[in-house]
């Protein structure tokens, strides 16, 4: 599965933005209590706001989001038009789902150590995993970690 970091194409994953700062971005909070008695007057208080930035993005000056474009994720968590939070500064580990760039195309995988090797992985089992090791004539070159994913649910 290839991500497009140019303007989409019919196959591709999608695009990437930066994120913005902006305010319009933010969701009041409601903080219900069960009543114990008089109903006081301050029940009804709305807490500061969740700025979904602020609560997702460790990193902005190096945090993007993508949106998937494609019906052929090979990631079982992630659907058609969900957007990806991709972090390009943190260290990508064992276990994390990462965009990589492999033959010169971008690919949605989950990174694995494996005996000094690495290698790069798809839910789907017939799909080989892509093996990586220091005597490998291809480079593994990771674009950044996926740590969040944003999906609007149809209602």
């Amino acid at each position: 599965m290839s991500l497009s970091l140019s303007p989409p194409e019919p196959l591709s994953v999608g695009s990437y933005q930066a994120l913005s700062r902006s305010p319009e971005h933010s969701i009041s909070i409601l903080e219900k209590t069960e009543p114990t008695g008089f109903r006081s007057p301050c029940s009804d208080y709305v807490k500061p706001s969740l700025d979904l930035n602020e609560y997702l993005v460790r990193h902005p000056a190096a945090s993007y989001y993508f949106t998937i474009d494609s019906q052929d994720c090979e990631i079982a968590t992630i659907f058609q038009g969900d957007k990806l939070l991709v972090d390009r500064s943190i260290y990508a580990g064992h276990g994390n789902i990462v965009v990589a760039v492999v033959d010169g195309e971008y690919v949605l995988k989950h990174l694995r150590f494996n005996h000094g090797c690495y290698e790069l992985h798809s839910d789907l089992d017939y799909i080989a995993p892509l093996i990586y090791n220091n005597a490998a004539e291809q480079q593994l070159q990771t674009w950044g970690v996926v740590t969040a994913v944003v999906r609007k649910l149809k209602v």
